[in-house]
Formats: structure tokens, C-alpha cells, sequence
């Protein structure tokens, strides 16, 4: 092979691997963080994603990528996440390393604004084993040998329920990714990179969600693109959809969540009805594997302002009297540990078999407030009591507190939400105060009203907590 031809032929190659490498994965709804950094750890569980796509699949030597993504919100504002993502077009494979750290800043109970910062390295390796050229030529020899390079992007995210509203600079770095020499310098880009996504999730009815979605991306080189998608959810097990990019065409997709433990993404992309370059179908494959239990959603504290509730039931007309409450609650006496482990306020509000108390007696009654009579609630054979600790059932719980304050505020929150079924009452086995919506001696009761309120925001992770 002549060594004009060879060059021709190397630099198509480098002009075909950054185009497509800027091209997006297909698949946006399934793993965001991909594209945009202030998504890591939004799910509130530590999250590991791998990622495969294969463009073009009846042409030779045709783009290929593989990724590895993870992900970790910690106990804090703060989560950590890290991408792996490697290209491959005939014989040039760029690989990028970022390393990320995010914050959630919570506004209001439901809304919030994260950021997200990612930056690490990126390499370059031509493999010229197969082929003639002339070993001699230094242009060749240099193009060769790895490359590094300086990478990163920076993100922001507003979401309020559903809505979510994201950008992100997808470029913080600029410079050629693959000269002679083996290093470059690191350069700060003009942030002409930039990806505007804005997405709602809605439900329909009690076990259907629709989330439609759309996304504008600017290049340095004007090669701006759009793409828009909608995506319906079954009891958020099952999903399906489709989407239109401006340059890539039309894809479907489709998933599978088995026991949110487990998640798989799969996506056809149509080939482009251009047809002025060659082209052909693509495929792409995400897997989920979420590992541990899901952290508590990060919200802002509500102000005491609703009216004392008592710590049993959110409504004072259907909460049991305290000798009602001593006969079912059952209490076990804290162990001296655990009794260390309490703050005074706590201690001075730890429910024993002796002292059952109410969020009114807890709480600040230095202005001499009188306690709100209660009544006798309705007897019913469908669900557990109402009582200061949970009796034996099946409860949707929203949320569960080592402080009694803070769940009294997160269920008052809930209140002024219009949810008034809202209910505190005392886990005796953990000493945590438990939030819950919904109760039954009936699982499939609650696993049915566990859905339906999965579909809400603020609710997208509740789960059954079930006491013997």
C-alpha cells in the first residue's frame, strides 16, 4: 500500500471515529448519567451498568461500543460515579476514563437541583498490525503509539416530581485527541459541547406511566442534533417505546425490571432513510444490577407548621385513646445501649409499655397547648389498628427515621400534600420510626397500592415492610 493511500486512509478513519464517538447512546431514559453527570446516583441505590452498541451491523469494521458505568450516592448530598466507555472503528480505539462527583440540593420536600462534575483521561491506540506501510515513516510510527488526552464534562439537573430539566457542557476540554506526540497539553474548551435534555413522567391510570422526553445537542463543529422519545412503563416492570433522531432515525426499545434488582435494555435503531453514505441497522444492549438497599430520598426539611398530629394516625378523629394504644402496642423496652445511643430529646420521648406518647406530648408545649381530643377509630377486619407501634400486617412504607421529629415532619409534609392516610408508629424490633400510607393483612392488597403509589412522586420508593 502506498503511503499517500495510507494516510488518506488513516485520517477517515480519525474523522470517523470522533463522529462517532459523539454519537449518543440510544437508550437516554435507561442510564442518563451516561450523557449527563449530575444524574449519578438519582435511583438512591448503588448502581453498576454495562453497555454495548454495534452500529451499522452489516457493515465492516463498522463503530462498536463498550462501557462499564458506576454509580454510588452516599448518606449524604454527595454521590460518586464512574464511567469506562471504549470506541472502536476499523483499526483506531479511543477509550475514556471520567471518575465523578455529584450534589443534590434539595429545594422544596419535591423539588431539587443537582450538579455533577466529571473529568479523567482519555486514550487513543491505532493498531496497524494488518496491512502494508512503510515502518520507516515517522508520521506512522508517532500515529501508532498511545495517545493521552485531558476529559470531562460538567451537568446540572432540575427535577420537580416527574419533570426532570438537564444540561450539561459534554466537553470541558479541547486539543487534537490524536497527534504525534503521546501526550497533549490540556487545554480548557470554548464549552461549544453542550446537551439540553427535558423529560416529565406522568401516570396513566394505576399501573401505567408514560414519559416522553427530548433532547438537543450543540457540537463545535454545527453538527447540532435533536432526538425525541416517550417511553410507557407497565407497573414499572415492563417498558416500551420509540424515538426519532435527527440524523440517526427512527429506534424502538423495550425492558424488563425483575424484582429492582435486575434491569435490561434493549434498543433496534432503524437505518437512516439517507442514503447517501452506506448504512445499516444498530443495536444496543444496557444491563442494570443494583446492589444493596435504596438510600433515603434527600429531602428538605418542611416547617412545623401543620397541626399537631398524633404519632398513630395523621387525622386526631381516628386514632386510638393511650389505653387503646397500651393494650396493642406492645413495646419493647430499649436495651442500655440503645438507650446511650439517644439524644435527651429522644430519651424524654422514647415510647415505653409504661409511658405510650403522642407527637403532641413529644413535642414543644411551651405555649401550653391543650392535646387534641381523639376518638375511636372504626373496627376493621381488612387492615392492622392504628397504634403507636406496628402490629402485625403488611404497611407501604414511604419513609423510616431513627428520629421521631423527623418523621413527624416528613409525614406533616405529606399532609399538606393532600395525602391524609399518612401514619407514624414505632418499629419496636428497630427502634425506627416508620412513615406509611397504606396497611393490610392482605400482600397482594399491598403490593397493589404499593404500585399505584410508585407511579407518584414523591413516592417512586416505597416499599412493603411486613411484621409477624
Amino acid at each position: 500500500m502506498k503511503k499517500p493511500l495510507l494516510i488518506f486512509l488513516f485520517s477517515c478513519i480519525v474523522i470517523s471515529c470522533f463522529g462517532q464517538s459523539a454519537s449518543p447512546f440510544r437508550q437516554f431514559y435507561f442510564n442518563p448519567y451516561l450523557s449527563n453527570p449530575a444524574y449519578a446516583g438519582i435511583n438512591g441505590s448503588t448502581e453498576v451498568y454495562l453497555i454495548y452498541r454495534k452500529e451499522k451491523l452489516n457493515i465492516n469494521d463498522a463503530p462498536t461500543t463498550m462501557g462499564l458505568s458506576f454509580q454510588y450516592p452516599t448518606k449524604k448530598r454527595v454521590s460518586l460515579g464512574m464511567n469506562i466507555v471504549s470506541d472502536e472503528v476499523v483499526a483506531l480505539r479511543n477509550t475514556s476514563i471520567l471518575a465523578t462527583f455529584a450534589y443534590a440540593l434539595p429545594l422544596t420536600s419535591t423539588q431539587m437541583l443537582r450538579f455533577g462534575l466529571s473529568g479523567g483521561v482519555g486514550m487513543n491506540d491505532l493498531n496497524l498490525e494488518e496491512g502494508e506501510y512503510d515502518p520507516s515513516d515517522p508520521v506512522i510510527i508517532n500515529a501508532a503509539q498511545n495517545n493521552f488526552y485531558a476529559d470531562g464534562n460538567f451537568g446540572a439537573l432540575y427535577t420537580n416530581r416527574g419533570f426532570r430539566l438537564g444540561f450539561a457542557f459534554t466537553q470541558l476540554f479541547e486539543g487534537s485527541r490524536f497527534s504525534s506526540t503521546t501526550l497533549e497539553p490540556v487545554k480548557v474548551s470554548s464549552l461549544n459541547n453542550r446537551l439540553y435534555s427535558v423529560g416529565y413522567k406522568f401516570p396513566i391510570g394505576s399501573s401505567i406511566a408514560i414519559e416522553p422526553y427530548f433532547l438537543y445537542r450543540e457540537r463545535a463543529d454545527k453538527q447540532n442534533s435533536w432526538e425525541a422519545a416517550s417511553v410507557v412503563y407497565i407497573k414499572e416492570k415492563i417498558w416500551a417505546g420509540a424515538s426519532y433522531h435527527q440524523t440517526n432515525g427512527l429506534g424502538f426499545f423495550f425492558g424488563l425490571n425483575i424484582k429492582d434488582l435486575f434491569k435490561f435494555g434493549y434498543s433496534y435503531e432503524l437505518p437512516p432513510v439517507d442514503k447517501t453514505f452506506a448504512s445499516g441497522d444498530s443495536h444496543e444492549l444496557q444491563l442494570s444490577l443494583r446492589i444493596g438497599k435504596k438510600r433515603e430520598p434527600i429531602t428538605k426539611k418542611p416547617r412545623q407548621t401543620a397541626a399537631p398530629v398524633t404519632v398513630a394516625q395523621a387525622d386526631t378523629s381516628k386514632v386510638k385513646s393511650a389505653e387503646e394504644q397500651t393494650e396493642t402496642a406492645k413495646l419493647e423496652e430499649p436495651t442500655d445501649e440503645q438507650a446511650d445511643q439517644l439524644t435527651n430529646s429522644e430519651k424524654s420521648t422514647q415510647p415505653t409499655k409504661d409511658n405510650p406518647t403522642t407527637i403532641e406530648q413529644s413535642r414543644d408545649t411551651s405555649d401550653n397547648d391543650s392535646l387534641t381530643p381523639v376518638t375511636k377509630p372504626k373496627k376493621s377486619d381488612s387492615k392492622p389498628p392504628r397504634s403507636f407501634a406496628i402490629a402485625k400486617g403488611h404497611y407501604v412504607v414511604a419513609g423510616a427515621f431513627k428520629v421521631m421529629q423527623n418523621a413527624i415532619g416528613y409525614s406533616q409534609d405529606l399532609i399538606l400534600k393532600g395525602y391524609a392516610d399518612v401514619t407514624v408508629a414505632i418499629n419496636p424490633k428497630n427502634n425506627l420510626y416508620y412513615v406509611y400510607i397504606f396497611s393490610s393483612y392482605d400482600i397482594d392488597e399491598a403490593r397493589k397500592a404499593r404500585n399505584q403509589y410508585r407511579i407518584k412522586r414523591p413516592f417512586s420508593e416505597i416499599w412493603i415492610f411486613t411484621a409477624e
